[in-house]
């Protein structure tokens, strides 16, 4: 404490002056995000009022034109692209809701294939994406929106990782028994009759990978924002699952493994 400094007066040193900044700037983050989320939910409401008035301004036309009337297959075709905008809209919206954590029961070709519009939407412009159904339904009870969020993470993290904007990702579902699980380490929690979710893409290798620093809450290099992967492994935990990866040929591949139901 220097001798002019008034009586009381506390002097934190760096290290915890720098942690106490850094929870201020992650509080002010926090914030902004919640507005810029608040507001992003808003105007997708509205923009998806407005195709509904457009939808049916384009219906009601469409019923007074005869079937042969060559306007009537186009108004047909646009009023069907209404409406698959109108169901990625809602999608989005639903994204940018607090999880609620609830757990469901579903089966997970269908939740992959039902968001599949919004991972392609997450990707770069430049990527190409193929999902693979499992042969036979499996069945899981998990959040649905953690879930989906988690697959969104991998996503934007393969979106970052990316320079030239071009990527192949490949995602596929299995039984966790037609897999050697073995090859992801050890250290891999083992889950009885569990159902796998592949996610590959080949954005190339990243740091740390062996010792799982991969997953850490803050990486060099990110400006201060939270790491994907680490945000994708908590929502998976969250749901008594783990989320590991390994390097392969062609890039990395990440493993989520989720508890099973029948």
């Amino acid at each position: 404490m220097s001798s002019d400094s008034p009586p009381g007066t506390l002097h934190p040193d760096p290290e915890l002056r720098e942690r106490l900044e850094r929870a201020e700037l992650l509080l002010r983050s926090e914030g902004h995000h919640s507005l810029a989320s608040e507001l992003t939910l808003g105007l997708l409401h509205k923009l998806n009022n407005l195709m509904t008035g457009v939808y049916l301004n384009l219906e009601s036309v469409e019923e007074v034109l005869d079937a042969a009337h060559p306007a009537s297959s186009a108004l047909r075709a646009v009023t069907d692209t209404i409406q698959k905008a109108q169901t990625l809209v809602r999608r989005t919206a639903d994204v940018n809701l607090p999880p609620d954590g609830d757990k469901e029961y579903f089966e997970i070709g269908a939740i992959i294939q039902e968001h599949w519009e919004l991972l392609e939407l997450v990707l770069p412009k430049g990527a190409t994406a193929e999902f693979t159904r499992p042969s036979t339904p499996l069945y899981v009870q998990v959040s649905s929106e953690e879930f989906r969020e988690a697959l969104l993470q991998l996503a934007l993290h393969t979106r970052r990782a990316v320079v030239d904007g071009r990527a192949r990702v490949s995602v596929s579902a299995t039984s966790a028994d037609e897999l050697d699980l073995n090859v992801f380490g050890p250290s891999l929690l083992t889950i009885p009759a569990g159902v796998a979710v592949l996610y590959k893409d080949d954005s190339g290798a990243m740091p740390d990978l062996a010792d799982g620093r991969c997953f850490q809450a803050y990486t060099a290099g990110c400006g201060g924002t939270m790491n994907q992967l680490f945000r994708a492994q908590e929502l998976i935990q969250r749901q008594g699952g783990t989320l590991t990866a390994r390097q392969v040929a062609d890039g990395v591949e990440f493993l989520i493994l989720l508890p099973a139901v029948t």
